[in-house]
């Protein structure tokens, strides 16, 4: 067997192994492909990526960084960068590496949401709006694009936009960020009773959120029933 064919029979099988979810196996295949091929940024990409969902932070970073280094043109390798960066609090060194994903590919949306929720989070509210838009601009589709545009709007004071947001996100597809976001939306704008059935609904679709466990205690607190409230609080996680 010629080293290229080994190189794809392996990548075959790497492949096959995530689809099974069999992750570490995929983990050492792809360190096989690295060692055979240094030079091959896609497989960095995986090996890098497989173990960030590992934990493996410190490795996967090194893999990722290695990644970009071979192919800085790579949007995926760059988002996943930072995604990886997020998690270890580096927040401006991932909002960076974003902006470089979104650089080498100007149609990728989720680089543009990567964009927009790490602007917000830094307080660059003007980024994230406008990062919103691109997203909106290259995918209406996409429930949580408008998801996102809630957010920034919500956060910018602009509480009846962010709730039409939402609600184009829940028409597109329900899920617990929209209806919390929803839920949200409409408790700053005192419509404490849709709130309240917005966050209960968002709360039967994720249990475990805390913040909109909290969001929908404070709803009911607003509305006089501290004893719902408390339950709703004090509710095993």
């Amino acid at each position: 067997m010629t080293d290229e064919s080994r190189i794809t029979q392996l990548t075959r099988e790497a492949e096959s192994c995530l689809d099974k979810g069999e992750l570490a196996q995929a983990r050492r295949l792809y360190a096989d492909i690295c060692r055979a091929r240094d030079d091959d940024a896609h497989a960095w990409l995986m090996f890098g990526a497989i173990n960030g969902e590992l934990g493996n932070v410190a490795v996967a970073q090194n893999a990722l960084e290695r990644a970009v280094a071979l192919d800085s043109g790579n949007a995926e390798a760059h988002l996943a960068l930072a995604h990886l960066l997020k998690r270890k609090g580096q927040l401006a060194d991932a909002l960076a590496s974003a902006l470089r994903a979104v650089q080498a590919d100007a149609d990728f949306v989720d680089g543009w949401l990567f964009v927009a929720a790490a602007a917000g989070q830094t307080g660059n509210w003007p980024g994230a709006k406008d990062a919103c838009n691109k997203a909106m601009a290259l995918a209406p589709e996409r429930a949580e694009v408008h998801v996102n545009l809630g957010n920034v709007l919500l956060a910018t004071g602009s509480a009846q936009e962010a709730e039409e947001s939402y609600r184009k996100a829940l028409a597109l597809g329900e899920t617990a960020e929209g209806w919390f976001g929803l839920g949200t939306a409409l408790s700053a704008l005192d419509h404490h009773t849709d709130a309240e059935s917005a966050l209960a609904t968002a709360l039967r679709l994720d249990s475990r959120n805390a913040d909109i466990r909290n969001a929908l205690a404070t709803c009911l607190d607003r509305q006089g029933r501290s004893a719902e409230s408390a339950a709703v609080r004090s509710t095993p996680r």
